[in-house]
């Protein structure tokens, strides 16, 4: 029928009109389009966890981006050096999500000496969020030096992190 919308349509208008009305100037009134829970359970934002891994354990930082990307620090890397990554992330289903990032290591004095590549599945409680997966490990030329298993356990907040 010319003219209607869909059910399914309609929600996603419905749950959107708020942001639409922003970016318009106008205001919708409070409580006007409450998304259900599992629509408001996002990882969008900042995020300070561990990382426990074949090589013990480590620090870092996420921050999750609406726009789908993500990116990753390491807060207290061994022997003074530093790793940072970027990659992708996308909700998988009401409370979960996975994301792949390409986390590039350097030594203390900065010099690049290898990369991890980060795949990992997520469910997230609220403010939570506890994740697993595989990262491949390379050298600093690209070759492939192993595998491990992964886990991440995060706390939303913290300091945002710099991925160069």
């Amino acid at each position: 029928m010319a003219g209607r919308i869909s059910g399914g349509a309609f929600r996603a208008l419905v749950l959107a009109a708020p942001g639409l009305a922003a970016m318009a100037g106008m205001t919708v009134p409070a409580g006007a389009a409450e998304a259900p829970a599992a629509v408001r359970s996002t990882p969008v934002g900042v995020w300070q966890g561990t990382v426990r891994h074949g090589a013990g354990t480590d620090g870092l930082s996420l921050s999750f981006h609406a726009d789908g990307s993500v990116c990753l620090a390491v807060t207290d890397a061994p022997d003074g050096g530093r790793a940072e990554g970027r990659g992708s992330w996308r909700r998988l289903g009401p409370d979960m999500f996975s994301y792949l990032v390409t986390e590039r290591l350097f030594d203390a004095s900065g010099v690049l000496t290898g990369s991890v590549d980060i795949a990992q599945q997520a469910v997230q409680d609220a403010g939570t969020f506890d994740s697993s997966g595989i990262s491949k490990i390379y050298d600093a030329q690209g070759g492939y030096v192993g595998s491990t298993a992964a886990e991440v356990s995060a706390r939303r907040g913290g300091a945002r992190p710099d991925c160069g």
